[in-house]
């Protein structure tokens, strides 16, 4: 298993708030994760399991499965035959703004994003060319280089998205329906989300242990025992992913980006960030680059 891997947030690159990994062949199996976006996950190849509120679920060609913000799972594939997938993950603030004016897709969108749901995968069968058609397009709205342009083409893609997913499994629901409690977030959970606020300050294990009403000794093991990881790391990944979208998005130094993302020492971002993935930050950025030409 590689470095990369091993951190509680996947490495995705941003464009313009939208995430497209498309048709993908990737390992057999992940440590938890989670991203601060929602993540629909479509298998296009293999057989396996995903493990998401202590639920096991079947994952299987023609399978896609939604996982909300800082929702924690984990992916485990068959051996044996290739794992091919598309991953897309986005900012819901983004494509709620745009459904303004489809007021009941936009309540059922809300629902998928806040509520807990009573599934969260969902098998398209003999529907399922019909989603790949819909991935393609969305890939391909991605490659658009007028920031307008695909702005729109992407917001489009997404109702679409949406509307197949309500007309094929939600259909017999009353709009009502879709305006049910939130769901209740493990403490893992909430340690992201403040994290997600605070990751570019120094980080105070007291203030995030206050904002929790528990203990710093509980609230480690807490979210060890969910994670498999110390707060610590999840601090550290975070990071890292920022620094990684500042490398690839931005002029800003080494130092001005060790920084931002709460860290006080350029050298020390330095080697941490070497250490994780075995390139130097300005190594990276080169890299990154030279892949965008």
């Amino acid at each position: 298993m590689s470095r990369e891997r091993k951190s509680l947030i996947e490495r995705i690159e941003l464009k313009g708030n939208f995430f497209l990994h498309y048709r993908v062949k990737h390992g057999n199996s992940y440590f938890f994760h989670a991203h601060q976006g929602i993540e629909f996950l479509y298998v296009h190849q293999g057989n396996g399991h995903a493990l998401v509120n202590d639920q096991l679920v079947k994952m299987e060609p023609g399978t896609l499965l939604l996982f909300q913000p800082f929702q924690l799972h984990q992916i485990h594939m068959e051996s044996g035959s290739d794992y091919i997938r598309t991953v897309l993950v986005f900012d819901p603030t983004l494509i709620d703004k745009q459904l303004a004016q489809f007021k009941s897709l936009q309540l059922f969108f809300r629902w998928l994003w806040h509520n807990e749901i009573p599934m969260q995968h969902f098998p398209f069968g003999e529907q399922s060319g019909e989603m790949e058609r819909l991935l393609e397009v969305y890939h391909m709205a991605l490659q658009t280089d007028v920031q307008e342009l695909r702005t729109e083409e992407i917001g489009l893609c997404m109702i679409a998205l949406l509307q197949l997913l309500r007309r094929s499994f939600f259909s017999k629901q009353d709009v009502s329906a879709f305006a049910s409690q939130p769901r209740t977030l493990r403490y893992a959970e909430k340690v992201m989300q403040w994290v997600e606020s605070h990751y570019q300050e120094q980080f105070d294990l007291s203030k995030l242990s206050d904002h929790l009403f528990v203990s710093p000794s509980h609230i480690s093991r807490l979210f060890h025992k969910e994670t498999g990881a110390t707060i610590s790391d999840y601090v550290t990944a975070r990071r890292l992913r920022e620094a990684c979208l500042l490398l690839a998005a931005t002029q800003l130094s080494v130092r001005e980006i060790a920084h931002k993302v709460g860290l006080l020492s350029g050298p020390y971002f330095g080697r941490l960030f070497k250490k994780q993935f075995d390139v130097t930050p300005l190594q990276y950025r080169n890299r990154m680059r030279s892949l965008s030409r």
